[in-house]
């Protein structure tokens, strides 16, 4: 049985709050593509040390000069505060980036609300709005299959073992589907886990068993 990082896998979808508001996000010639560059590079090297007050403070002033850059990250500054401990200001920010985001586009608003919630140990309730969220999705979009293997693995967390079944069936027919989703979902998956040589369809194999 392989030893997965079950802190980064319960947590799955997290990464996608900031990729949705990145995608959404548009830009313009505010900003020249060198400090674009620049204020990118300054967030990457926070996001690694989210403590070190020095690095924060190039990072915000090299988003000063990329306002579109700075509302499209927004989302992951945010997440990697609230995983640091810094949960007042994270929350704040959370909230207007969900506000937001509703104007564009509600169901990956709805999305984002429960990637907080779950970062806050809030399971069940994720769980009640993840389920919901899922009824307004279109089956087979990368949303959609983000929030199928969010239930499944929730339910996990809750020792639900009739819903973590059936959520883990759900999955299944994305990647019985062969659809560009469960390719995503695959990568992600491994990626989350730590385990490279460990696929998505072994763990469900592996919990199937467990569970029957």
């Amino acid at each position: 049985m392989q030893n997965l990082d079950w802190k980064k896998v319960s947590l799955y979808g997290a990464a996608l709050f900031g990729v949705i508001i990145l995608a959404i996000a548009y830009f313009t010639n505010s900003s020249t593509e060198k400090q674009t560059v620049a204020a990118q590079q300054a967030f990457d090297r926070w996001k690694q040390s989210p403590d070190d007050a020095a690095l924060e403070k190039k990072m915000r002033k090299a988003l000063a000069n990329t306002p579109q850059l700075k509302k499209a990250l927004q989302a992951e500054i945010a997440q990697t505060m609230l995983a640091a401990g810094w949960v007042g200001a994270s929350e704040m920010m959370a909230e207007h980036c969900i506000e937001q985001l509703k104007k564009e586009s509600p169901l990956h608003a709805s999305f984002a609300a429960t990637t907080f919630l779950i970062e806050k140990r809030q399971y069940q309730t994720a769980l009640e709005q993840a389920v919901s969220l899922k009824q307004k999705l279109k089956a087979g979009s990368i949303l959609h299959a983000y929030n199928l293997l969010r239930i499944a693995l929730l339910q996990k967390q809750l020792s639900n073992k009739p819903g973590e079944l059936a959520a883990w069936k759900e999955v299944k027919t994305l990647f019985d589907a062969k659809t560009d989703a469960s390719s995503l979902l695959e990568a992600n998956f491994q990626k989350r886990s730590g385990k490279k040589s460990f696929a998505l369809t072994d763990f469900i194999a592996q919990r199937e068993k467990t569970l029957n």
